[in-house]
């Protein structure tokens, strides 16, 4: 997956943005979790992601 497609290069900041304001989409969707799952859990499973492909895309 390519967080940085040419058409949008700026998709990933988009994500982050999305989850860190309220009343955009993937904040909203966050809210709606069960409070197990948790905001927290899923930003930083999403913060390891993005670490994992930006160590990819360096090595290409």
């Amino acid at each position: 997956m390519n967080l940085a497609p040419k058409d949008f290069a700026e998709f990933a900041q988009a994500i982050q943005y999305s989850i860190a304001t309220p009343g955009a989409l993937c904040h909203e969707k966050l809210r709606e979790k069960d409070p197990e799952f948790g905001y927290l859990a899923f930003k930083e499973a999403i913060r390891q992601e993005w670490q994992a492909a930006m160590k990819a895309a360096v090595a290409d």
